[in-house]
């Protein structure tokens, strides 16, 4: 990964960009620490938290932001307009896959999350709104607009927490095939989410639907190929929480009989003794190496269409940034990639 953080670095877009993001993360940080007040204190920002690696997506949307031809004034207020939907969306998604990923650093005893991750959807919320605050006393909004930046955040956050309701509410009983989990199920999952920093400008005038057409299908596909390489990853987990994935999807409507038996048994039991959701997982060879490929495709589709998008953002830039993104979900970075993939090999 190394190399391709290398890469990006020299890429001035993203040096640009990457300097606004850090900015970013730390007045966002100032800003959670004063709406807390003493109620909460917050951990200094550890630099790690400043890294390339840990702000991909946000410096790419910032990127992205810059390439629709905005002042550098509204791109830095987007930049903090994203810190805090990503706050928002991590809060939500730890509480519904039951995790911990940390974006505002509590300085709260003990090691309980739930609280937390509550605690970081309510301090983004009130950063938000008093950003809007802050732009109406400025007389950069009107109440009008105030009202639809907070609305607007919440419409395109929507279409993600839906699909994950009804997942939870039982949808995932059945098996979707593998272009409707792509088409639906993942693009409202994720697709829409990486879509959502440039619908939100679009909802704020400040942007129409041809000057961003190109980076929204570019950053969509990305989503949908962290998503697959994702379900990759979670197959035990999602089978055994009922809810979907492109590999299930692969082995249910794929060719090989035997994954497809192994799968039914899980779904399906009879008699005989059901088997683990790691066992099924670790048999779903074919069906794995099926969602691997549909995902370089998305990853090769996203960097032609990023290099058109973003000027100054070139193929060596967007093969490094998709190689960086890929080893920070787990996957070997190393160019065999796109050779395994067409291998239908999973590395």
């Amino acid at each position: 990964m190394k190399d391709a953080l290398r890469t990006l670095a020299g890429c001035p877009v993203w040096a640009e960009s990457l300097e606004i993001q850090q900015e970013t993360v730390r007045a966002f940080h100032r800003r959670c620490a004063s709406i807390l007040g003493g109620s909460c204190g917050l951990r200094p920002l550890e630099e790690r938290l400043l890294l390339s690696e840990r702000n991909l997506f946000s410096t790419l949307f910032i990127a992205a932001a810059k390439s629709l031809g905005l002042s550098d004034a509204k791109v830095r207020f987007y930049a903090m307009v994203n810190q805090c939907i990503r706050a928002l969306v991590t809060g939500c998604d730890n509480l519904l896959d039951d995790e911990y990923k940390e974006v505002i650093p509590f300085d709260l005893p003990g090691d309980g999350t739930r609280f937390r991750s509550v605690l970081m959807v309510m301090t983004a919320d009130r950063v938000l709104s008093e950003l809007a605050a802050k732009m109406m006393h400025e007389g950069r909004f009107s109440l009008a607009q105030a009202n639809r930046l907070m609305r607007t955040a919440v419409r395109v956050l929507m279409p993600s927490g839906l699909e994950e309701h009804e997942e939870e509410s039982g949808a995932a009983r059945t098996v979707p095939t593998p272009e409707a989990i792509c088409d639906d199920v993942h693009y409202r999952k994720t697709g829409l989410l990486f879509e959502a920093p440039l619908s939100l400008i679009e909802e704020m005038g400040d942007a129409y639907a041809g000057q961003t057409r190109c980076a929204r299908e570019a950053l969509s596909g990305l989503g949908l190929a962290c998503q697959a390489l994702d379900d990759i990853k979670d197959i035990a987990r999602d089978l055994q929480r009922g809810q979907h994935n492109a590999v299930v999807s692969y082995a249910y409507y794929g060719e090989s009989t035997a994954e497809r038996d192994l799968l039914l048994s899980f779904l399906r039991p009879g008699a005989g003794a059901l088997p683990s959701p790691e066992h099924v997982a670790a048999g779903l060879i074919t069906a794995r190496s099926r969602t691997f490929a549909h995902a370089v495709q998305l990853f090769d589709e996203a960097e032609t269409m990023l290099c058109t998008a973003i000027p100054g953002f070139e193929k060596e830039h967007a093969v490094a940034l998709t190689g960086a993104i890929r080893g920070t979900l787990g996957f070997d970075p190393d160019p065999v990639w796109r050779h395994a993939a067409k291998q239908e090999i999973l590395v």
